[in-house]
């Protein structure tokens, strides 16, 4: 059975098959879904966006998820719909600007996503929030501190885990050597450029 309802041609579609698949899934650690019916504490968001991030970034995952408007009944999740931040859209741009004051580097949302599911011919609003995995060799902090995921939890990033993202190797690309690339294979407008700046050395 289908947990929620929506036109395979509606605007932004992806999401409302990545929303149902992270729902049959179930929470593990780069996943969280939380009802936020209304309002929700920024700071335990920005625990959660840290905890998502360092858990994205140890499991080799572009990123995970934070999702408000799922709830749960009898072990089933559910869409119950959400008011956070509801309105006009810069509350959302606005909020993403408020994250970054508080992580290093100014690390924030890759986006918010609003999407409407229906459940039982109701629409319910539902906010997905993309976490982009910690960057290679940088924990990613909440006012300093790093956080994981213990299950359902919030907890301090365990010293190893730190220690394994801190001694990722960062690649050099542009020092990588690719054996069967041509000149065909490069941007003519980047090869333009180059040739431009070359010339007034």
């Amino acid at each position: 059975m289908p947990y929620f309802e929506y036109s395979k041609s509606i605007k932004d579609v992806e999401y409302y098959e990545i929303l149902e698949m992270l729902m049959e899934r179930w929470e593990f650690e780069i996943v969280e879904f939380k009802e936020a019916k209304g309002g929700y504490d920024t700071d335990k968001i920005g625990r959660y966006f840290s905890a998502i991030s360092n858990e994205a970034n140890l499991r080799q995952q572009q990123y995970g998820w934070l999702v408000f408007g799922v709830g749960e009944q009898n072990k089933t999740k559910q869409v119950v719909g959400t008011s956070f931040k509801k309105g006009d859209k810069s509350l959302l741009e606005r909020f993403k600007y408020e994250i970054s004051r508080d992580t290093a580097n100014g690390m924030t949302f890759y986006d918010i996503i609003e999407i409407f599911p229906i459940l039982n011919g109701k629409e319910y609003r539902v906010l997905m929030f993309k976490i982009p995995a910690a960057a290679t060799g940088i924990p990613t902090d909440w006012k300093t501190n790093y956080y994981e995921r213990a299950g359902e939890s919030l907890v301090a990033l365990k010293q190893y885990k730190i220690d394994a993202i801190r001694s990722q190797e960062r690649k050099d690309w542009s020092k990588q050597v690719l054996e069967k690339a041509t000149i065909e294979h490069l941007d003519k407008t980047a090869i333009d450029l180059a040739r431009e700046k070359y010339k007034e050395k």
